[in-house]
């Protein structure tokens, strides 16, 4: 949303005091919903934000609605939730194929009709447990299944054993390919291309075609 990398405090803070940060953003022309991740830094550069651990970052999130006016409005504020770090627009080939990169963050959900993280078409959910595992959870009519460390084509993820059932990112390997269904009914293909161990956001390189089979 345009806003600066780095703001800096007026003075020191100490514990329990309170301070204002005032940040300038721009919201996009393009409807949907936009948020910004922010965490705070010590004087040695090392990052700090909210949660249990203090490594959850707190955010801004804003929703597009129309056309943008020259007054956006911004509908929620800090929170203690996880919150998405990076939303990649997927463009359209002619193939009949939409691609995408996205970074989701405990907490996302994932329309994979659209490549969006967190609108309303949701397909997955990315979500900590409380066994501190990290898990994929299927929504609705959304189905997923792990294929395998080649990368499937159409008709291999059709023939691909799919189903409702959550899985955790932790018996994947970086590389590893997965088939899906969306809610929909297109079939898609993702590969799991890191996993952030500070954090656990992903990088998923996500494939979905626009045909249904």
């Amino acid at each position: 949303m345009g806003a600066p990398e780095l703001a800096g405090l007026d003075g020191t803070v100490l514990p329990g005091q309170n301070v204002e940060i005032s940040i300038e953003m721009v919201a996009p022309r393009s409807s949907g919903t936009y948020q910004g991740n922010w965490m705070l830094s010590n004087p040695a550069g090392a990052l700090f934000g909210i949660g249990p651990k203090g490594d959850s970052p707190f955010w801004v999130r804003i929703k597009v609605v129309g056309e943008r006016t020259s007054t956006p409005t911004a509908t929620e504020g800090p929170s203690a939730t996880f919150a998405p770090t990076e939303v990649i627009t997927a463009t359209s080939t002619p193939l009949g194929e939409l691609k995408g990169t996205l970074s989701p963050a405990p907490g996302d959900s994932i329309d994979l009709d659209t490549i969006r993280l967190n609108t309303d078409g949701e397909d997955l959910t990315y979500q900590l447990e409380e066994n501190n595992y990290h898990w994929l959870i299927p929504h609705d009519e959304a189905i997923i299944g792990v294929y395998g460390s080649e990368e499937p084509a159409q008709a291999g993820c059709q023939g691909a054993s799919m189903s409702s059932a959550p899985i955790a990112v932790e018996s994947l390997a970086v590389g590893t390919y997965l088939c899906y269904t969306t809610g929909e009914g297109r079939l898609g293909r993702m590969l799991l291309e890191a996993v952030n161990q500070d954090n656990f956001t992903l990088t998923l390189d996500l494939l979905t075609w626009l045909e249904r089979p």
